[in-house]
């Protein structure tokens, strides 16, 4: 490979820290509240101009989709980000359960507010390059923006990117597919349209109830029908709706898919956001065509989400890598910092309180100190990452990801290091379900 020669330079300093948190998902948004309401000063980055990750900038709006009235999960800042939804109207019951979905646009808004609420430091359009490091101590980042190249210094890390970014720049071993073989889930371009007949649509899923099921979901059967005649070069067989609104726009089609795309490669991302607008284009089409009776005959192209829908890159190994006998198996921990349904993403739905345990251990990079990596990045196995990437789950290890950042400061011990059932303590006494 050709290479260049960049030269060396100073970088100033733009900001220093007590806790930093990289990723505004539901992880970085849990870590950064939790580590502010535990007195820490807090940054929040986020390499795009807005906060909240896949279900902002990905329109991806299921964050309760499995939800039924027995579900048991940590609750804590994982319950209150869906309330704070609820009490501005932005979100919208889902037919398949108990759970809601969120309006994208009104849940940037409500972050905004949030944010400035917890007296967190935001910054927005700040991609990090690489970390600062001494030894096995990470003491900050480099981020790249409009204006230019800076460093932030901070006394604690916590890596919510989703994708483990400042994580493996500092060394931390990582996974990517089973047995570290590249071969990681699919991704998905998301997209709203308009022009649905509501009333149609309405009477449809009340005649056909297992279009409801969150095992199967209900449009499947227009996209069988496209694919027997070549109108569907996909593999897969359409998928599931989420927000309908009264004026029949369905702001989020969760339809499209694309297999062999690693998201940490800038050239399989750039084919994947192409070929998945492509996809998008053939799904409006096949709604349109074969989707009639469910009120589709004159829908047209809404938008599409602001970057492709990834579900897997590195999964980063921690002290502990949970897996799938650990969620079937309702597996308990001595240091447990919360907990989650029984729940594998297109395999196991649970339809009553069965739930696992989350432990401490997964949430710290082997052999690197100051740093606590949270949501889909955290340490599990290939067999896991369907349960640990789910929203409320990735909250939850924010959550206590951003408590053990700001506990350790205050008890002036290593992440590592800290007591515990100090963590513990804390995390119940702000309502997290630790058991």
């Amino acid at each position: 490979m050709k290479t260049v020669v960049c030269a060396s330079r100073e970088v100033p300093v733009i900001a220093e820290t007590q806790v930093l948190v990289v990723g505004s998902g539901p992880a970085g948004i849990a870590a950064a509240v939790a580590a502010a309401r535990c007195g820490a000063q807090t940054m929040l980055v986020e390499r795009y101009g807005c906060f909240g990750g896949a279900l902002s900038v990905g329109q991806v709006e299921s964050y309760t989709w499995y939800f039924n009235e027995n579900t048991y999960t940590a609750e804590g800042i994982s319950k209150e980000i869906d309330d704070r939804m609820v009490a501005c109207g932005g979100t919208q019951h889902d037919d398949r359960g108990t759970g809601n979905f969120i309006n994208p646009e009104k849940y940037k808004y409500m972050l905004d507010c949030w944010i400035a609420e917890e007296g967190i430091r935001p910054l927005l359009h700040a991609f990090v390059t690489d970390v600062v490091m001494e030894g096995n101590v990470l003491k900050g980042v480099i981020v790249e923006s409009k204006s230019g190249r800076g460093a932030i210094l901070a006394d604690r890390i916590v890596d919510a990117t989703g994708d483990g970014d400042v994580a493996a720049r500092a060394g931390a071993d990582f996974e990517q597919g089973k047995d570290n073989n590249g071969q990681v889930l699919p991704v998905t371009m998301v997209f709203g349209v308009s022009g649905v007949d509501t009333k149609m649509f309405r009477n449809y899923i009340e005649s056909n109830p297992e279009t409801t099921n969150p095992d199967t979901h209900g449009l499947k059967l227009p996209f069988r029908r496209a694919k027997q005649d070549g109108r569907w070069p996909v593999d897969r067989d359409g998928g599931a709706w989420k927000e309908l609104t009264p004026n029949g726009e369905f702001t989020s089609l969760n339809l499209t898919l694309e297999n062999g795309i690693d998201g940490t490669n800038v050239w399989d991302l750039t084919h994947a956001e192409i070929m998945g607008r492509q996809q998008v284009m053939w799904a409006v089409d096949v709604l349109r065509d074969y989707a009639k009776e469910m009120g589709f005959e004159n829908c047209t192209l809404r938008s599409m989400a602001g970057q492709i829908g990834i579900r897997e890159t590195r999964r980063i190994r921690g002290e502990y890598s949970v897996c799938r006998a650990d969620v079937l198996g309702h597996a308990e921990f001595d240091d447990t910092i919360g907990v989650f349904t029984t729940f594998i993403d297109g395999e196991v739905v649970s339809k009553d309180d069965a739930h696992f345990q989350l432990p401490y251990r997964m949430i710290l990079p082997k052999k690197l100190e100051n740093l606590a990596v949270a949501g889909r990045c955290a340490s599990c196995e290939d067999d896991a990452i369907q349960t640990v990437r789910m929203m409320v789950c990735c909250a939850t290890t924010g959550q206590a990801a951003g408590t053990a950042c700001a506990l350790s400061i205050k008890e002036g011990v290593s992440l590592r290091n800290m007591d515990v059932s100090k963590l513990q303590a804390q995390l119940v006494s702000d309502g997290v379900k630790i058991r």
